[in-house]
């Protein structure tokens, strides 16, 4: 059965390394990070070689993680883990991965899907030894995630034989073995996603890449029903990598789908866990800090909107489509590339040009703008208006060129800016 977590893995062989010792418990009193916690059931309890403690997840139908910082470089031989509590409530899947310097890998061997509810124990051999500093356990359970302890067997490596932090061993370029150049999904505890590596973003982990998150609108759909498959015709920024308009599109792209599997009604993004995403997202991949870009349409601009005024120091820039927000003067300093259709009921491309005239006028430095509203001459609200927007090829170029904290400045010339600077945009379905 294909898993959205397995698709991240590519098979190569692993580097092998000198190791000293006998191998112990490296997990043991490790600091750790957990994707949420239950009362006084912290994720600090899955390490601290007590079973009769335990880390629970409160979150439902989100997956559970927890991400060990093992303090040091190990060859990681086996693991151990104890699940559940009384005499069921163990994990149905389980799955321990590893950072390969480019992303979250996982383990080889330790991988269990259809685990009964009463096998709590789980000895793990890894069918190949693995190199690294950081690992994380997942469960895709959508409740009852409750481990009483993770212990993870190793070695220390060598400092002359330890690979670097990018995981490499020194004088290699073992590339990484993440899906690139592939649209799969990925679970998380936030939300689900759409994945897309450029094709070379293996080659190199001294690289890094603009990271785009672009988010649906409150109806819109990206994976399949059960998470597991990018859907062949998905909304938004994704249907341009589906579709090939992007061909191998030199950035990051995230495309998180809103609703937990089995559920069906809208769904608004929550600013909350998508800012935890996002630092997620940023520690787990080769991401240009400087070159992180937020997007979406409909409900998904408005929160891209709304980003950009709360958190806008934080992103390169902010494209809504087919959306509004009420403008305040934290958008004044982010650079903001709006489109909207002509013809759209909901949220006219007029909103725009308000928002525009608002950030320009109403908020220091007066007369200077760092937005453009571009119309879609005819479009409603949809694909009319949204596919064409993510379809222009400006736009990339403006995702790979902008940068934070250096404003693309407009001041004259039409309500959107001069336009010059980028190759001509589509203005007709």
């Amino acid at each position: 059965m294909h898993l959205g977590l397995v698709s991240l893995l590519v098979l190569m062989p692993l580097v092998p390394v000198a190791v000293t010792g006998q191998a112990t418990n490296v997990a043991l009193g490790r600091p750790v990070v957990a994707s949420d916690a239950y009362l006084e059931h912290v994720g600090e309890h899955a390490v601290d070689g007590d079973e009769t403690t335990r880390w629970e997840n409160r979150a439902r139908h989100r997956i559970a993680q927890l991400e060990i910082d093992l303090g040091g470089t190990f060859a990681l031989e086996r693991a151990e883990v104890l699940i559940g509590i009384g005499s069921g409530f163990a994990h149905e899947f389980v799955q321990l991965q590893y950072h390969d310097g480019f992303c979250w890998v996982p383990i080889p061997g330790a991988t269990v899907s259809g685990n009964p509810a009463s096998q709590q124990f789980l000895d793990l051999p890894f069918s190949e030894t693995v190199t690294a500093s950081r690992i994380r356990y997942h469960s895709l359970d959508d409740q009852n995630n409750l481990l009483r302890e993770l212990r993870v067997f190793g070695t220390p490596v060598p400092v002359q034989a330890r690979s670097d932090a990018s995981g490499h061993s020194p004088g290699t370029s073992t590339p990484g073995r993440c899906a690139a150049g592939e649209h799969v999904a990925v679970r998380t505890p936030w939300y689900d996603y759409a994945q897309h590596l450029p094709s070379q973003y293996n080659d190199d982990p001294s690289r890094r890449w603009p990271l785009v998150f672009a988010m649906h609108g409150i109806g819109g759909n990206i994976l399949t029903g059960d998470h597991l498959g990018v859907l062949s015709n998905p909304e938004g920024l994704p249907r341009q990598i589906a579709n090939g308009t992007l061909g191998d599109f030199p950035a990051i792209v995230v495309s998180p789908h809103c609703r937990a599997v089995g559920q069906t009604s809208n769904c608004w993004f929550d600013e909350e866990r998508v800012l935890a995403m996002l630092d997620d997202l940023q520690a787990s991949f080769l991401v240009d800090i400087d070159r992180v870009f937020v997007t979406g349409l409909s409900g998904g601009g408005i929160r891209s909107y709304q980003l950009g005024i709360n958190h806008g120091p934080r992103f390169a820039g902010v494209v809504p489509v087919a959306s509004n927000v009420t403008p305040a003067c934290g958008l004044k300093e982010t650079n903001v590339w709006a489109f909207g259709g002509t013809a759209d009921p909901s949220f006219p491309a007029s909103v725009n040009h308000f928002i525009l005239r608002f950030l320009r006028d109403d908020c220091e430095p007066i007369g200077v703008s760092y937005m453009q509203a571009t119309d879609i001459e005819g479009g409603t609200h949809s694909g009319s208006t949204w596919d064409v927007a993510y379809a222009t090829p400006a736009l990339h170029t403006w995702f790979l060129e902008t940068v934070r904290h250096h404003p693309v400045v407009f001041t004259d010339g039409f309500e959107g800016g001069d336009l010059s600077a980028w190759s001509e945009i589509a203005s007709t379905r």
